[in-house]
Formats: C-alpha cells, structure tokens, sequence
C-alpha cells in the first residue's frame, strides 16, 4: 500500500516480502542468545586430594582458605583446605599412591551461595 499525499508518494510500502526479511534479520540474533544460553555453565572446579594410602572415610575440606594450595595433602584425620572458592559444581580427583579416582561430593554453602565445606566419602 502506497499513501499519496498532495499528489506525492509519501508512505511505506509493505508486503509479505518485508515481513519475511525482518524475521530473516532477527533469526540469527535468536539462534545466538540461545548457544550463549547453552554454553553459559561454567565448568566444574577440579581439586586434586592426596590421600594417606590407608585412609577411608569423610573427607573435609575447608575451602576459599587465603594462603592454602589448590591442591590438597590429606591429613591423617580426613581434613584439608584448599584455596578454591567453589561458585558451581566441584570435581575431586583423589590421589593414593600411583592409583587416583573421582568421587562425587557435597560443598555446604551459606544462604548466599558461599561454599564453606567440601565433603566426600572416599573407601
């Protein structure tokens, strides 16, 4: 549709075709706020526990401690620290000897996300 006004072609033509190249124009912005969305997880935190070979049970691992390793030696009653301060999911990797595993764990946070204790059960 063409507006004529005083004898001058004044309007804004539309048709299907314009509709069809502005949802071609959006499509791509689309596609990438939802791969950002996708790839938004941050990967785990991995921590390395060295473990006394004849130890088994809970492990307690006090974590965001200034001054600690990332890394964590094991002592003999199940306690480290560590300077992660994990904000997601955590991945311990626990090391007894030259044979190593990942164990699934539990990080105790405050009501605002802050972890405060990392703890696993390791047999």
């Amino acid at each position: 549709m063409v507006l004529i006004h005083r004898g001058k072609a004044q309007g804004i033509i539309r048709s299907e075709e314009s509709i069809a190249m502005r949802a071609w124009r959006v499509l791509p912005v689309v596609i990438e706020l939802c791969l950002m969305s996708c790839g938004a997880k941050k990967a785990p935190d991995q921590i390395r526990v060295t473990a006394p070979l004849h130890y088994s049970g809970t492990m307690e691992i006090t974590p965001c401690m200034p001054g600690a390793a990332r890394d964590v030696t094991l002592k003999e009653d199940g306690t480290g620290q560590t300077s992660v301060c994990p904000a997601g999911d955590v991945v311990l990797t626990v090391m007894r000897g030259n044979n190593s595993k990942q164990i699934p764990v539990k990080v105790d946070r405050t009501g605002d996300g802050v972890a405060v204790r990392i703890e696993a059960e390791t047999h």
